[in-house]
């Protein structure tokens, strides 16, 4: 019996240990993150620096992880390990067959138990504590690091070289690794930093997820692109520049699938020629050609690259299906642009709960973000654009339509499009 309590006592306060070093490593990983990357404070990183030890841990992070993401996976494994013999020897102490159904019953409620004990202390509290108070979790688990390089250094560079060769058979590019630095805990690590601006938190957030998005979710339709054309005369077109107040124009010969290039109006009065001799095709500027399923970031990067502010959108047929612009996709970043031109409005405004007033032209995936809901729909990217397509023509004053859990009333229209309607969430079936 003694040597049953023994054991009993022997494998739990490994178990406790092997937890205790789990959460070890996990606080200091994210105390090494959050200093090293997610906070903005730089003279707390040059008083670290001055000590050596910490210097050498701050300017060699991504290492630094790799070994404690080691010690992480080992001190799990172990633990499980040790759970077997604990269980078995905590059955023998309280007279359970362990070959017994009960003994079954008994490991599955023991493993419960060990996994959660794990997450909340070996994960969730250390991570709450490294955020926090990183300096101190840091100064805690310095030897800890130190003793867990050294132990596993010739075995990481072991399994490293297996990791690349790995990587290799299957035509990857085994430098692409981005588990050394989690964006996900880049955020976490932003939203629990006050000293970080909300803006900039915004705008960091916003980088993240413009990956999602696809030219089609933010390009002006076709129908509500401002061009000249060639054949209506300088004099028409010009007058049109007045009213639109542009800067930029796709120059079109009959329509917008023969796209000539982009006038930028301030050539146009540049020009010491008269308005009557100008010649248009002359001024016009080059103009790329995109999809509307195209990745926006990489648009961004062809507008950069060119120097460029205007791109055709063409389907796979070659018609024109609208363009896209820098500022439609910096707004993306940065949030609604507005100069001393451009109207106050927003673009959606909550008029009372659940009910909310949206520009026609606002884009499908901006409806969503805002009043948390999902629209399923690819073929048009404003909600003017959705109601059309809906009712299959461009709808009346007034007239409504349901649609999943919205309803859409049209208040203000012209001839060409929706320029505003009343969003209405329902919230069950019976509204």
């Amino acid at each position: 019996m003694n040597l049953i309590v023994g054991d009993t006592l022997l494998f739990g306060s490994a178990a406790i240990l092997l937890i205790l070093l789990n959460a070890i490593f996990v606080g200091s990983e994210f105390s090494l993150i959050r200093l090293r990357y997610s906070h903005f404070n730089p003279d707390l990183l040059d008083k670290l620096r001055k000590t050596k030890r910490f210097a050498k841990i701050l300017d060699r992070v991504d290492e630094a992880l790799q070994f404690l993401r080691l010690g992480i996976s080992l001190s799990t494994l172990v633990l499980g390990v040790v759970l077997v013999p604990l269980v078995s020897s905590l059955l023998t102490y309280l007279g359970i067959d362990t070959g017994g159904v009960w003994a079954g019953f008994v490991y599955v409620a023991c493993l419960v138990v060990a996994i959660g004990l794990n997450y909340v202390l070996g994960e969730s509290v250390p991570r709450g504590v490294a955020l926090q108070h990183p300096v101190g979790m840091l100064h805690a688990s310095y030897w800890l690091i130190w003793l867990l390089r050294t132990l596993t250094f010739p075995f990481m560079k072991l399994f490293g070289w297996f990791s690349r060769q790995s990587l290799r058979m299957f035509h990857l590019d085994p430098h692409a690794d981005l588990n050394k630095l989690d964006l996900e805990t880049q955020i976490l690590s932003m939203d629990e930093d006050s000293s970080i601006p909300a803006f900039t938190q915004r705008v960091f957030k916003n980088v993240i997820s413009m990956r999602e998005l696809v030219v089609h979710d933010v390009m002006l339709p076709r129908n509500q692109i401002q061009f000249f054309d060639i054949f209506d005369g300088n004099e028409f077109n010009l007058e049109l520049s007045k009213k639109a107040g542009h800067t930029r124009y796709p120059l079109c010969e009959g329509d917008m699938d023969n796209c000539l290039g982009i006038v930028h109006i301030k050539d146009v009065y540049r020009s010491e020629m008269e308005v009557q001799r100008l010649e248009f095709k002359k001024l016009a500027r080059p103009v790329i050609v995109v999809g509307p399923d195209d990745s926006l970031e990489l648009v961004l990067e062809q507008l950069l690259d060119k120097r460029l502010h205007m791109a055709l959108v063409r389907d796979e047929f070659g018609g024109t299906v609208g363009v896209v612009t820098m500022e439609n996709i910096v707004e993306q970043l940065v949030g609604n642009i507005q100069d001393e031109f451009d109207s106050e409005a927003e673009q959606i405004e909550e008029v009372q709960e659940d009910v909310f007033i949206v520009d026609g032209l606002t884009p499908i995936h901006d409806v969503e973000e805002i009043l948390n809901i999902e629209i399923d729909e690819d073929e048009v990217s404003t909600l003017g654009g959705l109601l059309t397509s809906e009712l299959g023509k461009i709808p009346d004053a007034g007239q409504k339509v349901r649609l999943q859990n919205l309803e859409i009333e049209a208040m203000e229209v012209d001839e060409k499009r929706v320029l505003s309607a009343r969003v209405r969430v329902l919230h069950n079936t019976d509204d």
